[in-house]
């Protein structure tokens, strides 16, 4: 099911998502914690920071990160510890005269818990979050190297090879990721790894699934159920397909992927009515800012957002981002190999697309 989704109801989701919510009449967090500290730094120059959050929030005080930088080896940074999770928009400027005019526009979404470095650049105008890699390594019962095992976290997968049961996601956020191992006919893994800290490598343990399918008499009749008296079995019912209660307790659910479209590099950011298409399964999944209810009337999204759900964990998935007189966008990157995978430990992500524009 595809549906379009307005910005107050994004913003709402995002919150509970990824940060919880303030309680806006005591100022204190409610289900909403704080990142460990988050860094800005740059070998090019020295600067001065002041985002807010772009939330009403009571607790002002808590909700900037306002500083100078301070030099160490040649590296300009601001470090701020304690931070209150939710989305910071702001500017950092250089303090050098020359390059007052090279100021960056900044907005970052703070999530509680993470250690995040980004750094800065003041020829480009960009900010980006420092990333990191993990590799991976499956094995079955025996401890023999397992391929085929799919590997996923943060809306990013690898697959591990036949050879050496091995594989490595890149661009991931330096953050504390729980990653799900999958591969069909085995037990889902989990493994929680701080990229932000001490990393440690996964290794998942592969058990296959057994099917309890009853107990066969000697004749290799299956056992479905004792039968009383009267000939009726104890069995669980069957519905219209033949299937019985329960049968499809290991159907997927599905999940949701939000998306937003912006103009690379406008300053402040400004949204794109876009359409996301997924382009791996052919069914036509796609949303876009625009939709038309069932009454025939049309409604548009400033805000660039939509979001497509009913994704079927564990498949490979694509998307493209287009925009009249844009160049298209993918997620992956074109030059990526490996698809993004929704997983029932992430079952809603979210994805920013930055298309470049006259």
């Amino acid at each position: 099911m595809i549906k379009f989704v307005f910005y107050g109801f994004i913003t709402a989701a995002l919150c509970v998502a990824l940060t919880g919510c303030k309680d806006k009449v005591s100022g204190e967090p409610s289900g909403r914690d704080r990142a460990v500290s988050v860094t800005f730094q740059t070998p090019q120059t020295s600067f001065g920071l002041n985002i807010k959050q772009d939330e009403d929030l009571t607790d002002n005080a808590a909700a900037v990160m306002v500083g100078d930088s301070t030099e160490t080896n040649g590296i300009h940074s601001i470090v701020f510890t304690d931070v209150l999770a939710g989305t910071y928009i702001g500017f950092a400027s250089p303090t050098n005269v020359n390059d007052v005019f090279k100021r960056i526009p900044v907005e970052i979404v703070v999530k509680y818990g993470e250690v995040a470095v980004y750094d800065l650049d003041f020829e480009t105008g960009t900010v980006t979050p420092q990333k990191c890699s993990e590799t991976f390594s499956a094995v079955d019962s025996d401890g023999n190297p397992l391929g085929g095992v799919v590997i996923s976290g943060q809306g990013l997968s690898c697959t591990t090879s036949d050879e050496t049961g091995a594989c490595t996601i890149n661009n991931l956020v330096c953050d504390e990721v729980t990653f799900t191992a999958h591969k069909d006919d085995y037990g889902d893994q989990t493994c929680t790894v701080d990229l932000a800290g001490d990393p440690s490598s996964c290794t998942f343990t592969m058990t296959p699934v057994q099917t309890d399918g009853g107990v066969q008499d000697d004749a290799g009749q299956t056992d479905g159920g004792v039968q009383d008296d009267a000939g009726q079995s104890d069995a669980p019912p069957q519905d219209d397909a033949g299937q019985t209660d329960g049968s499809n307790s290991d159907a997927p659910t599905p999940g949701t992927i939000v998306f937003k479209c912006v103009k690379a590099g406008s300053s402040p950011l400004q949204p794109l009515q876009c359409t996301v298409t997924e382009v791996n399964l052919g069914t036509n999944l796609h949303c876009s800012p625009t939709t038309t209810d069932n009454d025939g009337g049309v409604h548009v999204n400033p805000y660039g957002v939509c979001e497509i759900d009913g994704l079927t964990f564990g498949v490979s998935l694509r998307f493209t981002a287009a925009y009249t007189g844009c160049t298209t966008a993918s997620w992956p990157s074109s030059g990526s190999a490996d698809p993004v995978v929704i997983m029932p430990a992430e079952p809603r992500l979210v994805h920013e697309f930055a298309l470049s524009c006259p």
